[in-house]
């Protein structure tokens, strides 16, 4: 039951004595550092531009581009370690003809190298992105 509850009923009001008043407002002090130290939530927008020229190796010849946006959702806990999260991915992207994706993720390194993924979406060879017209 919601600790505060006979002090917000209307049935009530008449019955409100000052001691119950003051047990009411104690619940709440004692509660409140529970509240105030609770996880906390970020959210980190990061973009980038995709051309065949940043893959590794470099892709030539092929007219198409992307616009990329990772929206990272983390929460940590009281000491500041993520404890969970999320990413969105947004891609617009100008592929002449029809499509099909079968990979998009994020690797660790340097530019030019082919380093760990780190945050895969899940997209490959036997869960792919289709766009039968292309943009």
């Amino acid at each position: 039951m919601f600790p505060f509850g006979s002090m917000l009923s209307k049935d009530l009001t008449h019955m409100r004595t000052l001691p119950s008043r003051l047990l009411a407002l104690a619940s709440f002090a004692l509660a409140a550092p529970f509240f105030l130290s609770a996880q906390t939530a970020e959210t980190a927008y990061f973009q980038g531009t995709m051309l065949p020229s940043n893959e590794t190796p470099s892709i030539t010849g092929f007219d198409t581009s992307g616009l990329g946006t990772l929206v990272a959702h983390v929460v940590r806990d009281t000491s500041g370690k993520i404890v969970s999260g999320s990413v969105d991915f947004w891609i617009d992207y100008k592929y002449p003809q029809a499509l099909t994706a079968t990979g998009l993720h994020i690797h660790n390194g340097v530019a030019g190298v082919a380093g760990p993924v780190t945050i895969n979406t899940g997209l490959n060879a036997a869960n792919p992105y289709v766009d039968s017209t292309g943009v």
